[in-house]
């Protein structure tokens, strides 16, 4: 780890992080790396890192137009830039709230009913770690709507995806094995009742199905997000290098979750091919000499 920390110091692009990120084996640790480089590029004698260089400068280019309008005040026109940070915001209040009916309307109501057939190794491998996904979502949203400016809205990701973007490792296997949970479980009668039950009186438009995998595609968006922040902020601006340092961030994480991603699906491809192997032989044991076994291909 300390050879990559020395190789993290050295790291200050895109695609040199992209570099970095092939010998690490979990995005926070490019998280921390970074930000180690990023505070030690600071000038020597008094010099400050480019977070605090910024300011958060709450002014009418950058300020995030969700905490700076006052309650009840009239919508002012909103620039292209408080149109995206509008979009970061808002989009993340809809996840945090979709995150909250899948922790409350789904798992908490299979906890309290108890009588549904459901083995406890099937729905701690339907929800995952949602619950703690929903609790550093809801943290993260907290952060980013109390932001004033876009290098704000930046510097939570940041911080928060170095400080607790490990919880999200479960996750990224998750949505495969929770849809193949739940595509068993509506083999049972009941179960379907349950879930289309469940469905109707949320008013809910898609399925559970749609909503388990959320947290992995939301994940995946902000990056997007992040650069379509940094297209509407003059470079010139204390806050655009620490938008920047997001974007390397969350992308090294998208690389991450998109490897390990690849990596279950060659070990699925492998699998399938064993299976298919082994159906393809089949063992004949002679009668009388359970010694001799005799393999006959198909």
């Amino acid at each position: 780890s300390e050879s990559v920390c020395r190789f993290a110091l050295s790291t200050n692009s895109l695609r040199s992080a992209r570099h970095l990120y092939l010998r690490l084996t979990h995005p926070v640790f490019l998280c921390v790396a970074y930000l180690h480089f990023s505070s030690s590029a600071a000038p020597i004698g008094g010099g400050v890192s480019k977070m605090a260089a910024a300011g958060h400068a709450h002014n009418e280019h950058t300020a995030n137009p969700v905490a700076a309008l006052p309650a009840g005040a009239a919508p002012r026109q909103l620039s292209r830039l408080d149109r995206v940070i509008l979009e970061i915001v808002e989009t993340e209040q809809t996840y945090v709230r979709d995150l909250k009916s899948i922790v409350e309307d789904y798992l908490g109501c299979i906890i309290d009913c108890g009588a549904l057939p459901l083995k406890p190794e099937q729905v701690s491998s339907l929800f995952c770690n949602i619950e703690d996904i929903y609790e550093f979502n809801s943290d993260l949203l907290e952060d980013l709507e109390r932001s004033p400016d876009a290098a704000a809205i930046a510097e939570c990701f940041v911080e928060q995806f170095c400080l607790h973007g490990g919880m999200f490792s479960p996750c990224l296997l998750c949505p495969r094995s929770s849809v193949a949970v739940l595509r068993d479980c509506m083999k049972n009668g009941s179960l379907v009742r349950f879930f289309q039950e469940r469905q109707a009186t949320l008013n809910h438009s898609l399925p559970l199905e749609t909503y388990l995998l959320k947290p992995v595609q939301r994940i995946l968006k902000y990056h997007l997000l992040l650069q379509e922040l940094s297209k509407h902020i003059d470079k010139s601006d204390p806050g655009y290098e620490v938008v920047e340092d997001a974007i390397v961030t969350m992308t090294a994480v998208a690389w991450y979750i998109n490897d390990m991603k690849r990596k279950q699906e060659h070990a699925v491809r492998l699998q399938v091919g064993h299976t298919e192997r082994d159906g393809l032989t089949r063992q004949i044991v002679r009668p009388g000499d359970w010694t001799e076994h005799l393999l006959v291909n198909l």
